[in-house]
């Protein structure tokens, strides 16, 4: 393929690997099914209608269901916290507070109040003070705080007597070192309590004046803390603090915006960097609010669009690549809002046949971390593996980029010229060849001891204009194929190891040759006639015809299967095919049909080569996580199914950092969108790197993608 687009040289940063993993999870009731994963994962913690704990994880590319609970006590919404591992709390039938805790493969349960004294009346919430403080209104209308260090845990009462008991869940939240709490009073007045270093101080922090509140006061950052509640108005309002003075605003007005349920709030950190809150309106419907810095922009999301919230949800939000907004339906489905840079959108999870939410929904961006050895050279685990990996070599980036040429002699043992081996570059005048470059990387190539592939003898793309402007009979086309072929392929004879002979020669839609300057000037022959040319001009040479759009079996595949079949029969020398594999997230290719493929050419005596491989990742900014751990996985998978595969002897990728790839001229747009290839920008490995680490380790010996359970 054509490269265009060059973006400016960059350091290089490669001194070790470090990605993100998280350990297998395993619920009793479920089936372990292994299945690769790598990177922050997004999941859902629900209560269903048998009085269960559900799990949701997203994987980048479904939603999978674990059952982390069996006996039906779940009585409140469960709450999520990560304390080294993933927890979830939830409150019991019994009014008690459970602990669920992923031990290796499992979930441990355990229960963390043990007495009347200590029940719960109200849901919990957590907030971080030097450990995990798990705060709750106790059956005693008092807040109690649970202080879980390691595995201890310690019970606090915070408060007491009759002027303090509270209605609903507290929100504790830290700030210039002290822990603070805020909470509604029985009588709608909102408290706000500080500890000092040794003791409580309560504060109301609600006007007399002001509307009372008739749910739980919610606390967000945004540059400092925002207290929003409903009050008896039916509006929302908003506590500010400023320093230590609380400040109060009305953020709604009038019957269109009155909120008739729960509330969330936020802090964006991309654009202007807004505050949004989203809250149940009139009928369910989701209202939206977001402060640009000089006002309030009301809307209503439409119910088709975002269905209407049932009237006792929650609204949950947690962070990962966007804000993930959870709520629970009027028709008890769980439902998902996500806010980013490109606006709204909405999901729905689970659908019916997979449960009923009973509670509201929690969710939270897990990051567990594993520190990884250094970046394994892929070359050195190839050679292990008798496998050939590398990419086509941008020019332009292996003159000027100084970060390029180390990169790729450490990294690859295979490489092709991106365009300097074209027709068009290396013959640009009737009688000039410009050999400068080609055999430079040649050069390169020998002294890292390095296989090189020659790109391409004939194509339609990239001729010169003295060839496609002049006016040729079939003879003198022939000629000056052939003489092409023979000046270039026997400069390098015994040094280039394999030939992309003929490139991309078949019609997408119709099973016939392409009409091109070859065809209509030479003939359907032309095909044999370059092919001969090439064994004459090299006898070493592994000759290969490539193609994209040929990996599974489909028309255009079968009608090169045809084509090599009458070549073969004609006495044409041809030892392979190429598979181009520019492929994307989100329309993969059918594996089976790639590897039953593959046989049927090696049927025919053909090595198979993976040759021009990028994986773009589509709607790089959606908002839903993991886009590159779907990209990690086909890159795994495409070279696992390579090296499994007898006939398939080379993996190579139309370059290997996103800093230089065809991609973004040829369909637009810039990094991050697309991302095709395993390095960034800055040469660090991404997680495509690592999916090609784990294809070539030996016996998966070096486990950089865990395994997650499927349902």
């Amino acid at each position: 393929m054509m490269k265009k687009l060059i973006l400016p040289t960059l350091i290089l940063i490669l001194s070790g690997g470090f990605a993100f993993a998280f350990p297998p999870s395993a619920p009793q009731a479920i089936q372990a099914v292994t299945h690769d994963f790598l990177g922050t994962f997004q999941a859902i913690n629900y209560t269903d209608s048998n009085g269960n704990i559900q799990r949701l994880e997203y994987d980048g590319d479904v939603w999978q269901t674990l059952q982390l609970t069996q006996d039906g006590s779940a009585a409140g919404s469960p709450i999520p916290f990560d304390n080294g591992a993933p927890n979830i709390v939830f409150r019991d039938t019994n009014g008690q507070l459970q602990l669920l805790t992923q031990i290796g493969s499992g979930w441990q349960q355990r229960q963390i109040t043990q007495t009347q004294a200590e029940g719960a009346k109200s849901d919990p919430s957590i907030y971080q003070f030097g450990t995990i403080h798990i705060i709750y209104q106790g059956l005693d209308d008092q807040v109690h705080d649970l202080l879980l260090d390691g595995d201890e845990l310690t019970h606090f009462v915070t408060t007491g007597g009759e002027a303090q008991k509270i209605a609903g869940t507290p929100t504790g939240f830290e700030r210039n070192g002290e822990q603070h709490i805020v909470y509604r009073l029985q009588n709608g007045h909102i408290n706000h309590m500080r500890y000092d270093g040794s003791t409580w101080v309560h504060t109301q922090i609600s006007d007399p004046a002001d509307p009372l509140s008739i749910g739980d006061p919610k606390v967000h950052f945004w540059g400092t803390q925002h207290v929003v509640y409903v009050g008896d108005d039916n509006q929302l309002h908003e506590l500010v603090l400023d320093g230590t003075t609380w400040t109060h605003y009305q953020l709604t007005f009038g019957t269109a915006q009155r909120a008739t349920g729960r509330h969330v709030g936020f802090g964006t950190d991309f654009e202007n960097s807004s505050q949004v809150i989203v809250y149940r309106g009139t009928a369910g419907q989701i209202n939206t609010l977001v402060f640009d810095g000089a006002a309030w922009n009301h809307a209503a999301l439409d119910t088709e669009f975002a269905p209407s919230a049932a009237a006792d949800t929650e609204f949950a939000v947690h962070e990962s690549g966007a804000f993930h907004i959870l709520y629970r339906s009027q028709d008890n489905r769980l439902q998902e809002l996500v806010y980013s840079s490109n606006g709204w959108e909405s999901y729905q999870p689970i659908f019916q046949e997979t449960g009923v939410v009973s509670g509201s929904p929690a969710g939270y961006a897990h990051i567990a971390t594993t520190n990884l050895p250094p970046t394994v050279p892929l070359r050195d685990l190839a050679d292990a593996r008798g496998i050939e990996i590398g990419p086509a070599v941008n020019r332009f980036a292996f003159d000027t980029d100084v970060a390029y040429k180390p990169v790729l002699a450490e990294q690859f043992n295979i490489v092709t010229g991106e365009n300097i081996f074209k027709f068009g570059p290396i013959h640009p005048e009737p009688d000039v060849y410009n050999f400068e470059k080609t055999d430079e990387l040649v050069q390169f190539a020998e002294d890292n001891n390095m296989v090189i592939r020659g790109h391409t003898f004939v194509w339609e793309n990239q001729l010169p204009a003295w060839l496609e402007d002049g006016t040729w009979s079939q003879q003198e086309a022939i000629d000056i194929m052939q003489d092409h072929i023979a000046m270039v392929g026997g400069r390098y004879a015994g040094r280039i190891k394999y030939w992309d002979v003929v490139n991309e020669a078949m019609d997408d839609g119709t099973g016939e040759l392409r009409p091109n300057f070859w065809l209509n000037t030479v003939g359907a022959e032309y095909l044999d006639i370059a092919f001969r040319a090439a064994r004459a001009a090299d006898p070493d040479a592994i000759l290969l015809y490539n193609d994209y759009a040929n990996s599974e079996i489909n028309q255009k595949s079968d009608a090169i299967y045809d084509m090599i079949v009458a070549m073969q029969a004609r006495g044409i020398p041809i030892d392979g095919i190429g598979f181009q594999l520019h492929i994307t997230t989100d329309n993969p290719p059918n594996l089976d049909s790639v590897r039953a493929n593959m046989d049927r050419f090696a049927a025919l005596g053909l090595e198979v080569h993976f040759t021009e491989i990028d994986v773009r990742i589509l709607n790089g900014f959606d908002a839903r996580p993991n886009k590159g751990v779907r990209q990690a996985q086909l890159y795994r998978d495409l070279l696992t199914l390579c090296i499994e595969h007898p006939a398939c002897k080379t993996y190579q990728m139309w370059g290997f950092t996103d800093a230089h790839t065809w991609i973004y001229d040829f369909f637009g747009g810039e990094y991050p969108v697309e991302a095709p290839l395993p390095f960034d920008p800055e040469y660090r490995p991404k997680l495509a790197y690592f999916g090609l680490v784990d294809a070539l380790a030996p016996d998966h010996s070096i486990a950089y993608l865990p395994t997650m359970r499927h349902r």
